[in-house]
């Protein structure tokens, strides 16, 4: 396993441009695929649906992804108690380079963090 030490440049944009240009050849040299977490911009409510660019610094990311794939709360989440027992989320296939885009809906069990297709 290698470690990357990403060091200098100004503001994360330019790390997260270096990081994932050397991930992605980490990633096609030993042929094992690469995920990224990220969190939206300001601009977006945990119930909009996502589209690509809404993460972060995600510009060089959604370049060089294969599969970009977002999830969020169902709208219909906005009226719902906070004691409810579960969550309804929707996942969008923002990207993929080796097929078509979608969306599908999830619920989550907050208990124990669950995820089931519904």
């Amino acid at each position: 396993m290698k470690k990357i030490a990403i060091t200098g440049g100004k503001g994360g944009t330019g790390k997260s441009t270096i990081a994932t240009a050397l991930s992605s050849d980490l990633s096609k040299e030993n042929k094992v695929p690469i995920i990224y977490l990220s969190q939206t911009t300001k601009q977006y409510s945990p119930y909009d649906e996502l589209e690509l660019g809404a993460a972060r610094d995600s510009g060089a990311i959604d370049e060089a992804a294969d599969f970009v794939i977002g999830i969020w709360k169902d709208k219909n989440e906005r009226n719902s108690s906070e004691n409810a027992k579960a969550i309804q989320l929707q996942l969008g296939i923002l990207k993929n380079r080796k097929g078509k885009l979608g969306r599908i809906d999830l619920t989550m069990i907050k208990r124990n963090l669950r995820i089931s297709h519904l």
